[in-house]
């Protein structure tokens, strides 16, 4: 185990330094002290916040940056606004840019002078990662920098270095191998669905907008098997125009595209350990951890359990505790930017200078960190 990979799960079991409300005093003058900002991007929003924060002081909606004045034209309905990340991968580099933008503004943090802590997906491509480098140094002014994979900071935020992690987000989900504070890359398995494709199973079943089917979703839904008490669920909901409608069978339904597809949850799980050597099977089994909005459905962990073991019945299959599985991203990027050694291994301006974009790939691996 690397140091800052001990050091780290030592953090996550102790205090990672100040409450974020509380660190926060609101002032309105900018900040100007050396600060390290933590930018945590997710399927749906960015949650950011500065290192010590127990939780995100702020959370802007990832498709901010869709939606251009410019698109607006003789006072005609705007465009759906469109999410600058696919896949987990920047395709919209000036929506992206202005998202980070605002991140600073809203922290009220200057971006000249910040040292930075993205997430990133596992896998995310080396030229995606290289301009990223090259926009906070370039554009931003920031005077270090540091990528980390989201897997890997999530196992953090759980006080483990080692843990499947199952990420079910809005637009993205799979199953992720870290092992000693590096996720196994060749080894993750990506699901074909995630919690949009519930949503749009609402939509068409209910015949209702995406933003009424999401609403449905959160609050009314549950996975079929996983021991929801179906009496305890809304059979109502009530639409912005006050019409009532309905809830029935399509509240377990929905859920169930993501243990209908292929691969399933349970076996993007299985599938994702037999990739790996096969003595970390017994790391893996014990700390399967569950992370992203789509895994609170009811049910959800019960029957994600209750499929990997009748695929795998010696596995010893055990879910870990996983209290930040919304802001586990960023709660394991504050402990690890709370450790002065780790902040040494920072990509600096003197580092970019130097090498250029590609450094990244020298001080920040894509595995882990």
């Amino acid at each position: 185990m690397s140091a800052h990979a001990q050091a780290s799960a030592n953090g996550a079991n102790g205090s990672n330094g100040a409450n974020g409300s509380s660190a926060h005093n609101g002032a309105a003058s900018m900040e100007t002290d050396e600060v390290t900002v933590i930018i945590d991007a997710g399927s749906t929003c960015l949650r950011c916040g500065l290192a010590g924060d127990d939780q995100p002081r702020v959370t802007i909606p990832c498709e901010f940056a869709g939606r251009r004045q410019s698109d607006v034209s003789d006072g005609g309905e705007a465009p759906r606004p469109r999410c600058p990340l696919e896949g987990g991968v920047v395709k919209h580099w000036d929506a992206m840019e202005a998202l980070w933008r605002r991140a600073f503004a809203e922290l009220n943090v200057d971006p000249r002078g910040a040292a930075v802590m993205l997430s990133e997906a596992v896998g995310n491509p080396a030229p995606a990662r290289e301009k990223t480098t090259q926009i906070f140094f370039e554009k931003l002014g920031a005077r270090a920098l540091y990528l980390a994979p989201a897997a890997v900071l999530r196992t953090y935020a759980s006080g483990r270095t080692t843990a499947l992690v199952l990420d079910v987000g809005d637009r993205r989900a799979s199953a992720v191998p870290v092992h000693e504070g590096f996720a196994l890359t060749a080894a993750t398995v990506a699901l074909p669905v995630a919690g949009r494709d519930v949503t749009a199973h609402l939509q068409k079943a209910l015949r209702v907008d995406e933003a009424a089917a999401r609403a449905v979703k959160e609050s009314a839904c549950a996975v079929r098997g996983g021991g929801a008490d179906e009496a305890a669920l809304p059979a109502t909901f009530t639409l912005p125009d006050g019409t009532a409608i309905s809830l029935g069978d399509e509240r377990f339904a929905a859920p169930e595209v993501l243990f209908a597809a292929s691969p399933a949850a349970p076996r993007a799980v299985v599938d994702a350990v037999a990739k790996c050597d096969k003595d970390y099977a017994k790391e893996l089994y014990p700390a399967l951890l569950l992370a992203g909005g789509s895994t609170l459905l009811p049910g959800f962990g019960l029957r994600l359990h209750a499929g990997v073991l009748a695929l795998a019945p010696t596995s010893k299959a055990t879910l870990a505790d996983a209290p930040h599985r919304l802001t586990g991203g960023f709660v394991g990027a504050s402990i690890l930017t709370s450790i002065t050694a780790f902040t040494a291994m920072f990509v600096s301006r003197a580092d970019y200078d130097a090498k250029g974009g590609r450094v990244v790939h020298d001080k920040c691996p894509a595995s882990g960190c």
